[in-house]
Order: C-alpha cells, then structure tokens, then sequence
C-alpha cells in the first residue's frame, strides 16, 4: 500500500530531526554562517527546498489528501521556515528536549499549517 501525503511527510520530519540530532555541525548550518555569500546560497537553496515542497503540496491537494483553497508554495515556505526555526531553537538548549518530542511538535505545525484538521 502507497503511503498517504502524511504517512510520508512525518517520516520525512522524524528522519531529518534523527540527522540533524545527530549532526555535530547542524546548529552552525541551520543558525546561518554570518557570511554574506553563504547566506546567499542558504537562500537559494531554501527557495529551491519551496519549489519542491509546493509541487508536493499540489500533487497531495490534487489527490484530496491536503485542501485544495491553500496555496501550495505559502504551506511549503511556512513549514519548512517553520521547521527550521523550530529544529536551530531546540539544538542549541541544553540539554537538548527528546528528538521524539520535537517530532511531535513539529508534526503539530506541519499538520496545522497544511490545514489536515479541516478535511
């Protein structure tokens, strides 16, 4: 059985977090370098990560798993800012919360943004 647009998307959040947990460098990269050209390319690759969720988005609103009045790339832009923000705050305290916590939280957000309460 193919998974749902959901079933994929929290073992999407569940691996990142397990990575970036994981990932000695992770809190430097995701607090941004203070470079201007590596911000630059944080950006642009922030833009391409939002082309690429709001095509995810489309095709799971087209299938009826998301609703269809949002606008896929304002849900892609805010969860994945969203996400981020979230995962920098909770790698840098110490000690740091449970990863399966952050998982939860973060599903909280996602799940709200994209509107899966209102179906």
């Amino acid at each position: 059985m193919t998974p749902t647009w959901a079933e994929r998307e929290l073992r999407r959040i569940r691996d990142w977090v397990a990575f970036l947990y994981d990932e000695p460098v992770a809190p430097i990269v995701l607090a941004g370098f203070g470079d201007a050209e590596a911000a630059a390319a944080q950006a642009r690759h922030l833009h391409e990560l939002i082309e690429v969720g709001a095509r995810n988005m489309a095709h799971a609103q087209r299938a009826g798993e998301l609703p269809a009045e949002r606008d896929p790339e304002f849900m892609a832009a805010g969860t994945l800012g969203g996400t981020n923000a979230v995962v920098a705050v909770c790698l840098t305290r110490d000690p740091r919360p449970p990863a399966e916590s952050v998982v939860d939280q973060l599903w909280a957000l996602v799940s709200g943004a994209v509107g899966l309460s209102h179906l």
